[in-house]
């Protein structure tokens, strides 16, 4: 049986009919369902092409494909699809995910640190199954990448297994004149049974705003048992001078959630609700 190609498009997975085919180490998928994802337009289609027409920047591109069966939706080069799409691409073979994402006006130029926990002897909560410190670098390495693609300007705190203190973090916060900040933990709690998302914010109405609209977009994407968002005066949002939250994405010592963890898609499917987090917060504060 072949494997499931996962696509994500604008910080949203998409069903894709048909299922896209990899050949040759290269990725086709449905071209009209992915392009009008995109904002942009098939304006003509025949039996082996389309003419994609994007709105944004005005070009007319061809795009030569292929159909499954008789009648079925062009497949084409997730390469092609994206650039006639306007979109940038990334291409995991190995977790077989296909990732289309457009320049965000909210995102465009904006300078978000990204801080993952813990590192180094720092271990954070270390399990069975996973430690702390690795789940959190994992996500904030997809995290970084996904603004990245949407043109954003986004700083690691660290990017290896590296121990680092509050005040290094912040000094990051600082250098990089960032206009707000994310630190990406993972929780533990004595009673195994314990689960569920929660952010942290400090003494910031704007620091609030991001902190629920990040809540709320981790919960939809990881479905997750939804713990709220909570005031606590953790030293990276206490002594930040940017709109800042602490996610606690859920809890490791909870077997069901750390064996979700452990995945290798975690990351993926974790930084996709922050990237959306993100996204929305910048949407509704343009001046933050």
């Amino acid at each position: 049986m072949e494997r499931m190609i996962r696509v994500i498009v604008n910080g949203i997975e998409i069903d894709p009919e048909p299922p896209p085919q990899v050949e040759g180490g290269e990725v086709r998928i449905p071209v009209r369902q992915v392009v009008q994802r995109l904002g942009a337009q098939v304006r003509m289609e025949t039996a082996a092409a389309c003419l994609i027409y994007d709105p944004r920047s005005g070009r007319t591109t061809i795009i030569g494909g292929a159909r499954p069966e008789p009648g079925a939706p062009l497949l084409a080069p997730a390469e092609r699809v994206a650039a006639a799409g306007g979109a940038h691409l990334l291409w995991d073979p190995a977790l077989g995910i296909v990732i289309l994402q457009r320049p965000e006006a909210a995102l465009a130029g904006r300078r978000i640190v990204v801080d993952p926990g813990h590192g180094g002897s720092d271990t954070g909560y270390a399990g069975a199954a996973v430690a702390e410190k690795d789940c959190n670098l994992a996500v904030a390495r997809w995290l970084h990448g996904l603004l990245r693609l949407a043109g954003a300007r986004p700083l690691l705190t660290r990017t290896q297994d590296r121990r680092c203190n509050a005040a290094a973090r912040l000094r990051r916060v600082a250098d990089h004149r960032a206009v707000a900040m994310v630190a990406i933990h993972h929780n533990s709690h004595l009673d195994p049974e314990v689960r569920g998302c929660e952010t942290y914010f400090y003494h910031s109405d704007a620091g609030q705003r991001l902190a629920h609209s990040l809540q709320a977009e981790v919960v939809a994407s990881l479905c997750l048992p939804d713990r709220g968002v909570r005031e606590a005066a953790f030293d990276e949002l206490r002594h930040c001078g940017v709109p800042a939250a602490l996610c606690k994405l859920a809890f490791l010592s909870n077997p069901e959630e750390a064996a979700m963890a452990a995945e290798p898609i975690w990351g993926l499917r974790a930084a996709v609700g922050l990237f959306r987090g993100l996204r929305c917060f910048f949407e509704h504060s343009p001046g933050a």
